[in-house]
Formats: C-alpha cells, sequence, structure tokens
C-alpha cells in the first residue's frame, strides 16, 4: 500500500524535473547530422534538406530520451536520499 501513496508525488516529481531538463539548452554532436548539414550547405536539394530534417528529429529524440532517463535517475536519487534521511532521524534517539 506504500507504493501507491507514494506514487503521485514520485509523479509530479519527474515530470516537473523532466520539464526542467527539457528547458536547459543543450548540443548533441553527431557525425551524421555533421555530414548532413555539410551535404545540405554545399548543395541545398531537396533531398538534403529531407536528410537534414531527418538528423534533427533523430536528435531531438536523443536529447529527449537523454532527459528522461536523467529525469528519473534525479528523483530516484533524490527521493533515496530523502527517504535515507527521514528513515535516519526517526531511529536516531533525541537527547
Amino acid at each position: 500500500m506504500h507504493w501507491k501513496k507514494m506514487a503521485l508525488p514520485f509523479l509530479l516529481a519527474y515530470v516537473v524535473v523532466l520539464l526542467l531538463l527539457l528547458l536547459v539548452p543543450t548540443f548533441i554532436h553527431r557525425r551524421e547530422f555533421d555530414a548532413a548539414f555539410l551535404a545540405w550547405y554545399r548543395n541545398p536539394t531537396v533531398q538534403n534538406e529531407a536528410a537534414l530534417n531527418r538528423e534533427k528529429q533523430q536528435n531531438r529524440i536523443e536529447r529527449r530520451s537523454i532527459a528522461a532517463v536523467l529525469a528519473f535517475v534525479i528523483v530516484f536519487a533524490g527521493g533515496s536520499g530523502y527517504w535515507a534521511i527521514r528513515r535516519r532521524a526517526k531511529s536516531s534517539p533525541r537527547t
């Protein structure tokens, strides 16, 4: 029953951290994107533009997946630390 009680705060914390991570500007350097950009820059055709857009989409997907994993790690580590501190405070005798 305890996990049902903690599911909503965990989910809310995850969503907040994920949104904050998505707002942080990032730079993903990939060779495929560089090659597509150079091909489009040297010869701006429809095919090169499509390849560039495909690589941009791949960068977006990669950025979102990295942010999702980082958000989970941050929330899990924060929750574990909070739980450990709270448990220690309850178990230590007060003087």
